[in-house]
């Protein structure tokens, strides 16, 4: 059976520095809630762009140099970010990076 086993985030959004979040269960459905302007969309987002290549804003797609954590672009001079995206099948451990 594939399963996403883990997101990693590095300076995407309001997420500055290196992020991971551990998605590995047997069973279940993971939910995301909490309060408005906390990062739920931009999480998504994550989701998306490790899959798929880009992200949505307003229901367009986003320019990926507004993706990057704006604090991490002030400091290194520059805009970049990274997502991995591990999945699980059975034993085997296999994943997707987008730069």
């Amino acid at each position: 059976m594939l399963s996403i086993s883990s997101l990693t985030l590095v300076d995407f959004g309001p997420y500055r520095g290196q992020q991971r979040i551990d998605l590995t269960r047997d069973e279940g459905v993971f939910l995301i809630y909490g309060p408005n302007g906390r990062g739920k969309t931009n999480l998504h987002n994550a989701f998306r762009w490790a899959l798929y290549g880009y992200t949505l804003d307003r229901r367009r797609r986003g320019a990926p140099e507004s993706i990057a954590n704006s604090e991490s672009r002030k400091t290194a001079g520059h805009a970049s970010f990274k997502t991995i995206l591990e999945f699980r099948y059975g034993d085997e451990l296999a994943g997707t990076r987008r730069h």
